[in-house]
Parts: structure tokens; sequence; C-alpha cells
């Protein structure tokens, strides 16, 4: 195929070749120098008069095997593509569907689209660059709206283009966890919220994809948007999964739904209990019972007839050698499809578990055993997940359910273990140093914990020794299935809770917001709010571990430290010793107790504070008054932690 339509170069007619060449090879190490050589040309070309469209088409490794397609992505990222792709979408802006633009921006979208689906480093790299701006404006673009997607047939541009968007911002929020509160924030819910009522039923099916990842499914918005979209639980699960499941090569619209992705988007609604129960009703626990006992049992018999075929055609020659290689491939590619199913059946089963007893997973134990040394992480984290879910810690191979209480363990002193998802680990991290600092004994995993077996058991264990948890909740802790584990484990084991809001403006609904209901929570988001709450967290957690051992340490962002404490601290104190304190000493016991607020405003002296222990017992509401005027204690909770330390000494 010629690049364009005039006389070609002796370089296009020698790219050429080499694309028709290697277009079906599948071995990353004969396609490399190929990438480098076509993407330098197409780097350099003129994207709106010259059609390279098939040489970026060169670039999509959908046809490559797992681990090849990773590679190539990796490499393609490295050079430069989504930099490039993005320079062709800003020449389009104001002229969408002129060619020879147009199928270079078209095969660039379907380059990206099947590269994040297969590379998370590709999709960081697609949300570091910021193109879902462009995407924006192109959604935004009348030429875009519902009524063009609808009016031509499935294949149309607009549909494709719409479809392309959705499905990379639909890649990029599942594998980049802070990415959705980005889009979210730009417009992307308004967006693709303007095709929820398409009657295209695959096409339906990326747009309510893509929503899930934009809404919380708990809020009124949510269930709502759900609604609007009109693809039911029901029409998922006896249509498009039962369909899936029985001929994988089956389609609706056109377009072909794998179980592994129909099965993840299930999960995805499942975080809302009400969807679950509805999953309950249609059988739902059954078919993802029956994927997990049949996985790996064809495998098996595959290979024994593999065996036997080789034993037959020992005698021939080695003219085939790399048929048999490129099929074995293929077979891999076929076990890869396979594992993706068996991953989301064990993630939606774990789900449901916080929902109900699933009574089938009896039927599963030994293969969950089994599976929870698979090679492959996402099964072994799944299977592992749902032993201890259920009734086995992993470790011991006792009955032992994580919903049931254990055998109490001995409390190292008064260790506080931070629970939270590995997408807010940076504010989770300075946390931890600043507790350190103020003198607390941390259970803290930086090594991202929830990928196996192993870590799982560690973390049951920390829950167990702990005294104090910190939940450092956010919208992808509430949907993680490991946090919410822990979350639920350390309220078996009674343990005390202290919540931590890690993101901004984000109020937790469904399991979460019960989980808190009227607790207080600190937030420490931003260093604003963890510089003015991180006091009053020190003195909730001295609250409720009786630690009192615990005090706020004043460097924690290099500042002027108050003298030393080799005197004071918040501990009991006799009327006679508290009588001699200095304005000094009072000060710093302000500040040890969480109160720096008033540290440095005040000018009380020992006796001061006798005196306002006595009104605190004997003349109430004098007390009060004095706090709210004298002292500016507007807030109930600075209030509460004044009165409480104040009766402590």
């Amino acid at each position: 195929m010629s690049s364009t339509n005039g006389k070609q170069s002796n370089q296009e007619k020698y790219l050429d070749s080499l694309v028709e060449k290697l277009s079906s090879e599948i071995k990353w190490a004969k396609l490399q120098t190929a990438f480098d050589e076509v993407f330098a040309y197409v780097k350099q070309c003129d994207l709106r008069m010259k059609d390279v469209s098939h040489y970026i088409e060169f670039f999509d490794v959908d046809h490559l095997p797992k681990s090849q397609s990773l590679l190539a992505t990796q490499h393609l990222r490295d050079l430069g593509i989504v930099q490039v792709a993005q320079s062709a979408l800003e020449l389009q802006q104001d002229d969408l569907f002129a060619d020879p633009l147009d199928s270079n921006v078209a095969q660039f979208m379907s380059v990206l689209w099947n590269a994040t689906n297969h590379c998370p480093e590709m999709c960081r790299a697609v949300h570091e660059s910021k193109i879902h701006l462009q995407f924006l404006k192109l959604l935004n673009n009348p030429v875009l709206n519902l009524e063009n997607v609808e009016k031509r047939e499935i294949f149309c541009k607009p549909l494709e283009r719409v479809r392309s968007i959705l499905s990379i911002a639909y890649n990029v929020m599942r594998k980049v966890e802070e990415s959705r509160v980005c889009y979210r924030n730009d417009g992307f819910i308004e967006a693709s919220a303007s095709y929820m009522s398409t009657s295209i039923t695959s096409f339906k099916l990326d747009v309510l994809s893509a929503i899930i990842f934009l809404v919380d499914l708990d809020s009124d918005e949510g269930k709502r948007m759900i609604q609007t979209c009109g693809l039911t639980i029901k029409f998922l699960v006896d249509v498009m999964l039962r369909q899936a499941l029985e001929d994988p090569d089956n389609d609706v619209d056109g377009v072909s739904n794998s179980p592994g992705e129909l099965l993840e988007t299930l999960n995805n609604l499942a975080v809302n209990v009400d969807n679950a129960k509805e999953m309950f009703k249609l059988g739902v626990p059954r078919l993802c019972v029956d994927i997990v006992n049949e996985f790996g049992e064809a495998s098996h018999e595959d290979s024994d007839q593999e065996s036997e075929d080789k034993d037959n055609d020992d005698d021939e020659d080695d003219d085939d050698e790399l048929d048999e290689e490129d099929q074995r491939a293929f077979d891999s590619e076929d076990e890869e499809i396979e594992i993706e199913k068996v991953q989301w059946a064990l993630k939606l089963l774990w789900s449901l578990s916080f929902v109900e007893k699933i009574e089938q997973l009896s039927e599963v134990t030994e293969k969950l055993v089994k599976l929870k040394d698979h090679p492959d992480q996402e099964v072994s984290s799944g299977a592992t997940g749902l032993l201890f879910s259920t009734n086995k810690r992993p470790e011991s191979n006792k009955e032992n359910s994580i919903g049931e209480v254990q055998e109490p363990k001995q409390v190292i002193g008064n260790q506080l273990m931070l629970s939270y998802c590995w997408a807010q680990k940076e504010t989770v991290w300075k946390l931890a140093e600043s507790l350190k600092k103020s003198g607390a004994q941390i259970w803290l995993d930086k090594e991202q914990m929830h990928k196996g077996q192993d870590t799982l058991e560690e973390m049951a264990k920390a829950v167990e020794i702990s005294n104090v948890i910190i939940i450092c909740y956010s919208e992808n802790y509430k949907e993680s299935l490991p946090c919410r584990m822990e979350a639920k484990y350390a309220t078996k084991l009674k343990k005390n809770l202290v919540f931590v809001n890690v993101q901004r403006d984000y109020e937790p609904l469904g399991w979460l917001g019960f989980l808190l209901g009227t607790s207080f929570r600190f937030d420490v988001f931003d260093n604003f709010n963890f510089d003015s709450n991180f006091p009053k967290l020190i003195a909730q957690i001295r609250e409720v571990s009786s630690d009192r051992s615990i005090q706020v340490a004043h460097n924690l962002n290099s500042k002027p430290a108050l003298p030393a404490a080799d005197e004071i601290d918040s501990g009991p104190k006799t009327s006679s010793q508290i009588s001699h304190w200095s304005c000094e000493d009072v000060n710093r016991w302000f500040s040890n107790v969480g109160l720096v607020t008033l540290a440095d405003s005040l000018t009380l002296n020992g006796r001061d504070l006798e005196e306002l222990k006595r009104w605190q017992k004997h003349a109430t509401s004098y007390f009060l008054k004095f706090c709210e005027n004298k002292l500016n204690m507007k807030d109930a909770t600075e209030l509460l932690l004044f009165s409480r330390e104040l009766r402590a000494i």
C-alpha cells in the first residue's frame, strides 16, 4: 500500500516491504528494529498532508501474545507515541474527519486503545500526558453527539472515535487509580453521560464501563446514571455473560465481549450492595464457581494430547519448527484469556462474599488452596483472599475465618497499623513518618501489599498485634477488596479505629460510610489540612490507646522546635507539680496534647491551670464561657480535647 497518492520514495518502498513482511510477526525481538525505523518516519511526517495510517497500524500490538505485546508497548511508550498522537489530535481539533489527518488520528487512537489494555506503564504515560483534555474537546464537539453516533452503520467514524476515547479512558482509570479524580474534575462524567441512552448495546457497555469508574455507585448520582444506562444486572448476566461463556466467539451488535471483561464490569458494579444482592438472585456465584472449578482442566487434557502428537511426529523433519513455536505462542494467548476469566471470577466471588455467604465455595476449597500458589499474581491473590474471607487461613491451613474472631494474639505495646490503598501511598507515608517522630510505634507496608498469600497473612497478623488501626480512607480504599478485608477484620477483633481522610472532597458512602458512622475523622490530604489536623489526630490516638508517650513532634516540617520536654509531658501530675509550672511549661503541655494553636497565644501558668480545673469541676458554665471567649475555642473537637486533657493532669 502506498503512503502517498503520488510517487513513492525509496524509503517508503523499503518501509512498505518491511511492514508487509513483518505484519504477522509475533516475536518482539524481530519487530523492534522495524518499529524504530517506521516510528522515526511517522514522527517526521506532516500528518495533515500524508496518510501514514498503515504504518501506524503496524504498531498495533493486539495480535501479539501477552508477553510480547507488553515489551512492544513499553518500547512504544519510550519512543514517545503518546506525544505524537497528542500532536495529531491537536491538529485535528478544528477539522474533524478530514483526511488524510483523520485516518492517521483514527489509527493512533486504535493503537492507544490496545496499548493501554496491555500495559500499565502506557496507561501511566497517557495519564501524565493529560491527553484526556483533548479527548474531552472531541466529546464536546457537536459532530460527535449521540445523534451522529447512532444514525450511521456500526463502524461509522463518530461511533468509533467515541468508543476509542471511552475505552482508553476506561483502561487508564482502571490501572492508574489517581486518574479517575482528574477525569471527574475535568468534566468526563458530563461528557460521557450524553451517550448513556444509546440504543447500541455494545456501545452502551463501553459507556457503562467508563461511568462505573467516574461515579460512586452508592451515591444518588451513581444509581441514577446506572439506571439511565438501561443495562440492567439481569441483562448483563442472563444475556451477555451466559452467552459469552457458552460461545466466546459470539457477539452483540457485531462486537464480541469476552467473559473476563463482563466479569470485571460485574465486579465493579458489586461495590454497591443492592447490585451484589441482585447478582446472588441471578446465580452469579454459581457461574463463577464453575469457572474456577473448570480452570486448568482443559489445559491438562490439551497437554496430554500434545505429548501424544509429539510422539507420533518424532520421525518428521524440522521444517515446521517455527510454525510450532508460533503455535505455542498462540496457545499461550488462549491460556491468558482463560487466566483473565478466572482472575475476575475469583475477584467477583470475593466481592460478593462481603455481602452474603456463598454456599457453593465449599465445592472449590481444594481448588482455591491450589490456586493460591498459582504463578499468576492476580489468580493467587484472588484465591488467597477468598480463603481468608471464607474458611481458611492459607498459612496454617486451619479452619479459621477472617470474618471470625481469632484466638487472642499478644498485642505489641501500643503499635499503630496504617491501613491504606497504594494509590495514596505518598500521603500515608508522610503521615507514618510524622507519627514515628511523635513517638508512635508503626506497622506500615511499603512494598505494595496484597499481592499474594504471604502479604495477606502479614496483614492479618499486623491487625491482630496492633492496638490501634488507622484507616486511611479514600475512594480507592473503599473499592479495594484487601482494604475492605482489613477493615472488616479489625472491626471483628474490636480494635481501636481512627479514621483519616487522604482524599480531598471525599465523603464515603456504602460499607465504608457505615463503618465511619459519626466517628471523628481527620483530613490530611494536603499540607494545610495535615498541619492543622495532625495534633488533633495525635490527641485522638492518645485517647483511644491510653498511650501518653505519643506527643506531637515539632520538627515535622523543619520548623524550629519548642524546648525539649525534659520534665513536662501530658501524663498525670499532682497538684503541687502543676502549681510550679511556668508559662513556658504550660505552653509545652498544650503543644504535647495536640493544642498547638494555644501554645504560643496564652500566658497561663500552672496556678492558672489549677484554677481552670476547679472551674471545670465546680463552675462548668463559667469554664465553658472562658474557653469560648478567652481561649477562642469555637471548635467542639478542640474544646473536648482540652477538657479531657485538663481532667487527666
